[in-house]
């Protein structure tokens, strides 16, 4: 299995939002992200005062439209967004806490995707297989063919001692056609997890894989996959918008909606719904090179609702990772991808899931947008302040332009800076668009990205105004 990357960041300098606020003040050089105190921040969400719980008093406008410029003119931004607010009256708090998953839950997944078929031991090398690699090492050894073809890491040296492993390989590896029953309970790791289930089982004619690992430290995750598709396979998924010469997609938005669906309330996830989809082709890779589209279809995310409301998925895994230059564990948000295409659910990978969350605040009191509206004009270059003093180092000026295209209202957990078990969930509006950057000399055009990235540019705790860094998870 492909092990998780981790992602290091620095945890910024915490100020306050009013005194950022007050009066006309020169851009500070520190980003805002305040610890969030999840009890004060339950008991906020409480009180009444001057702020409305209804979404209809919050007076929240049709788009959000405007134009800033600061950093001395570093950065620029403009925003024509759609804003995106939940089909509810009043929004929720509640809390969760990470959960692994238990034998119930593996027995659940294993009888909506495995249909009772017998759950086998994946075979990573066959014999057949070993004895393919053994003949091209004694055929570079012969000199029949060039040792760069066999590999690319060792001498002809070196080639009698790997022959001799692989044949031993060969001997003892299984026949291709052997198969052994595998444990459909948890047993001990073997990919770094702590407890296990791993293996295939024929369903309706297709091998289809299983793999669900709980590990503690990083990341829980139940996986299963058509044989093919996945990455286990060297298959990803690519947005056909993305696409040289897009593909066309053989099934309709709402026949891969509406499986998904059917999947969710199979798997007794009915609170759940599509957050996001996009069009996709599944391309084959190997060992670099791109060996052409195999499939296409839609690939989508599922989120939680908490009556009705959304809990936001992000590309970011809420993280918090350097901390005296010691790794010190990581919390990642639930994510639910189903890809589905003519063949069907080809793809499903659930990492990180919460427990049920438990409702704290019914009707959560949340500032009127035009507050928001002001926290962003200020914030959002508060947010890049730093490109200033990277130009100064890197001895050319680089321009930022962000443009924002959509607003969206939804929950997002937080948690406390070194608890990564409980989060609350809270509702932020999260300010998406995209990111370009250039260099104004264009000699130094080849060391800056400028190709643009869309993401999430700055997120508003909708209670209290303050800036919430998704990446750190508070």
């Amino acid at each position: 299995m492909n092990q998780p990357k981790k992602i290091l960041c620095t945890t910024l300098t915490a100020v306050t939002v009013l005194s950022m606020l007050a009066g006309c003040q020169k851009t500070p050089e520190t980003s805002i992200v305040t610890q969030k105190d999840q009890e004060k921040m339950i008991e906020a969400a409480q009180r009444g005062g001057e702020n409305s719980a209804l979404l209809s008093a919050l007076e929240v406008p049709g788009r959000f439209t405007g134009e800033w410029k600061g950093v001395d003119d570093y950065v620029i931004v403009t925003a024509d967004a759609s804003i995106t607010l939940p089909e509810v009256s009043a929004v929720p708090t509640a809390t969760v806490t990470r959960h692994a998953f238990t034998q119930v839950d593996a027995d659940k997944l294993m009888e909506v995707f495995l249909k009772g078929n017998l759950l086998y031991e994946e075979v990573l090398m066959t014999k057949q297989n070993a004895q393919k690699r053994l003949e091209e090492l004694q055929a570079a050894l012969r000199g029949d063919i060039p040792i760069s073809s066999v590999t690319e890491d060792h001498t002809m040296e070196e080639l009698p001692g790997m022959i001799e492993a692989w044949a031993e390989i060969a001997r003892t590896a299984p026949d291709e056609n052997e198969r052994f029953p595998a444990e459909e309970t948890f047993q001990p790791g073997d990919f770094g997890g702590e407890e296990e289930i791993y293996g295939y089982a024929d369903v309706d004619g297709k091998k289809v894989h299983a793999f669900i690992n709980n590990r503690s430290d990083w990341s829980n995750q139940a996986l299963f996959y058509l044989d093919g598709y996945g990455d286990m396979n060297r298959c990803y998924t690519m947005p056909v918008a993305q696409m040289e010469n897009p593909v066309e997609v053989t099934i309709t938005k709402e026949e891969a909606i509406q499986t998904g669906n059917a999947l969710m309330k199979e798997l007794d996830l009915e609170n759940a719904v599509c957050d996001q989809i996009t069009a996709v082709a599944f391309e084959k890779m190997e060992y670099g090179e791109n060996l052409g589209v195999i499939d296409s279809g839609y690939e989508m995310e599922y989120v939680r609702t908490v009556n009705g409301f959304p809990i936001a998925y992000t590309e970011f895994n809420g993280t918090s990772i350097l901390e005296n230059d010691a790794f010190i564990g990581v919390w990642a948000y639930e994510r639910i991808t189903v890809d589905v295409s003519e063949n069907g659910i080809v793809y499903f990978n659930w990492t990180d899931p919460y427990t049920e969350p438990v409702i704290r605040t019914e009707d959560t009191q949340l500032l009127n947008f035009e507050d928001v509206s002001d926290i962003f004009a200020k914030m959002i270059l508060v947010k890049n302040s730093d490109l200033k003093a990277q130009n100064v180092a890197n001895g050319f000026d680089v321009i930022m332009n962000i443009d924002i295209s959509d607003v969206r209202l939804s929950l997002m957990r937080i948690r406390s800076k070194d608890n990564f078990s409980e989060g609350v969930l809270i509702p932020v509006w999260d300010f998406w668009g995209t990111t370009r950057m250039h260099a104004v000399d264009r000699a130094y055009s080849g060391v800056v990205d400028e190709e643009g990235y869309y993401e999430i540019a700055l997120t508003i705790n909708a209670i209290d105004g303050t800036i919430i860094d998704r990446n750190i998870g508070y």
